[in-house]
């Protein structure tokens, strides 16, 4: 359909996550998967220095929001770019 928006990892050396799941091992290429409403998105991992604390490189986290419905609707006024 095209409505349905899909993800995959183009062989990334720290993963792509969907809700925690990682999309494939680390430098293979994964199979597409469609992004649901409410999906927590993560790029990367979290890169700690020597001390093993200090987090010297985060990774990405995102949130899909679905602001139409099938048919084109829109149907989230709620988001406000903030949260």
């Amino acid at each position: 359909k095209s409505s349905q928006v899909y993800i995959n990892d183009m062989k990334s050396s720290n993963g792509t996550f969907i809700d925690g799941k990682q999309l494939s091992s680390e430098g293979q290429e994964s199979e597409p998967f469609e992004l649901k409403g409410d999906d927590i998105d993560e790029f990367g991992i979290d890169i700690v220095g020597e001390d093993n604390e200090m987090v010297i490189h985060h990774k990405i986290t995102a949130c899909v929001i679905c602001m139409f419905n099938e048919q084109g609707a829109h149907i989230d006024d709620s988001y406000d770019g903030n949260s």
